[in-house]
Formats: structure tokens, sequence, C-alpha cells
């Protein structure tokens, strides 16, 4: 019987954390006739999500995104299947400054097969990718939300 119990409570746990996963915000960035859409959850110290990048109704990168947040900063990597359908990976950077969240470019490298920004290359111009909120009923409309 307590070991019923037992599975029980862990049960209703792990479907509180499942929970807490799926606290979602949706966010979009437009850049000349780009488009990037972002859908992001962030929980204690880390961060995991979906990116799609659209080039100018071309063609588009889409995969994931996970990392740790560090203060204003959200650090990770981008794993995606590219417009030419291999899969690839890059590092990832977002800065938030209220309710936008600034996407970090650089110059990019691999060291023990983790994706990075060489040092003193990183930079947060305006000419990069902004994330603003949007709604969930915009994202189901641009594709992002499909449950």
């Amino acid at each position: 019987m307590k070991s019923i119990i037992g599975i029980f409570v862990f049960l209703i746990f792990i479907g509180c954390q499942w929970d807490k996963a799926k606290n979602y915000k949706f966010y979009q960035a437009v850049k000349g006739k780009d488009t990037a859409l972002l859908k992001l959850t962030e929980y204690d110290n880390k961060f995991f999500g979906k990116l799609e990048i659209r080039y100018g109704g071309v063609g588009k990168d889409s995969g994931e995104v996970r990392g740790e947040k560090i203060v204003d900063t959200l650090k990770g990597k981008f794993d995606y299947r590219s417009y030419g359908g291999s899969k690839k990976w890059a590092p990832f950077v977002l800065l938030r400054k209220g309710n936008v969240l600034k996407m970090g470019s650089g110059v990019a490298t691999t060291f023990m097969n983790i994706p990075l920004f060489i040092d003193g290359t990183l930079k947060f111009d305006e000419s990069d990718f902004q994330f603003k909120p949007i709604s969930i009923d915009s994202a189901k409309k641009l594709g992002l939300e499909k449950e």
C-alpha cells in the first residue's frame, strides 16, 4: 500500500513539473524580408523552446533551442534542420531588454563539441533579430503553435 501511495505522489510531482515546462511564451522578430518565430519557456536558470527562421518566404531553418539563463542573458545552442535539409547546430544567445529579446551574433566556433562565439566577437546589434512578445493566437496563425 505504501508503494502505491509513493508512486501516486511521484506521478503527481512529475505532472506538476510537466505543467511548469508547458508555460511557453511566444515571440516574433522581423529583419528585412526574414522573420523569426520563437516559442520559449524559462524555469529556474534554464530555458528551452523552438526557433524557426524564415528567409523571405524561400526557405527556413527550424529546430530546438536550449541552454541556461545568466542574469539577463539566455545562452545555449540551436539544434536545427537547415533549409538544405541537413542537421546543424549553432551557438544561441539572447539579451533581455524589458519585453524584447535581442539575438546576439558573432564569429561561431566549437570547443570540445560545444558551439560558442569567439571571445570579443559577440554583439547585440539593432540590425539583428529583436524578438517581441506575441499572443498564442498570433503564434497559431503564423504556424508556430500547432498544439
